[in-house]
């Protein structure tokens, strides 16, 4: 009998274990990157770099499990490219979710084109074993 509480009890510690391990490392895990890291925004007609193009990036947190969405939040990021056409992706120094963590195409805009959406393949090349990314926008 005693040899049975024994293995009930050290099942139960280690299930206990197991929960924290899981809510610790979810409650420290940084936010998960969308997109390379950096890269270059190009005028799909010039092969130009595009100055002044928004990167938007966003994610959704889940910290409660609740199917009706309460307990979630979003965080997001703007990058901006450089006068070359050149941007590296700010991720904001933030925990994922406690649940879940959704983590959005990012949405880039520039004056004078049209903004890009992730489902054109031929716009997007990923470059130097997906270290970098060439985005390439169309004039409107």
């Amino acid at each position: 009998m005693r040899t049975r509480h024994i293995i009930l009890g050290l099942a139960v510690l280690t299930m206990i274990v197991a929960l924290v391990a899981t809510i610790a490392y979810k409650a420290l895990a940084p936010l998960p990157v969308p997109l390379p890291p950096q890269g270059k925004v190009i005028d799909i007609t010039t092969g130009e770099g595009v100055a002044g193009a928004e990167l938007k990036t966003r994610w959704r947190l889940y910290d409660y499990p609740m199917l009706d969405g309460a307990g979630s939040y979003e965080v997001s990021s703007v990058t901006v490219t450089d006068a070359k056409g050149q941007f590296s992706l700010v991720i904001p120094d933030h925990r994922r979710g406690l649940w879940n963590t959704e983590a959005y195409p990012p949405s880039i805009t520039a004056g004078g084109y049209r903004p890009f959406t992730f489902e054109d393949v031929r716009a997007l090349k990923y470059v130097n074993h997906g270290e970098s990314v060439v985005i390439s926008l169309t004039p409107e």
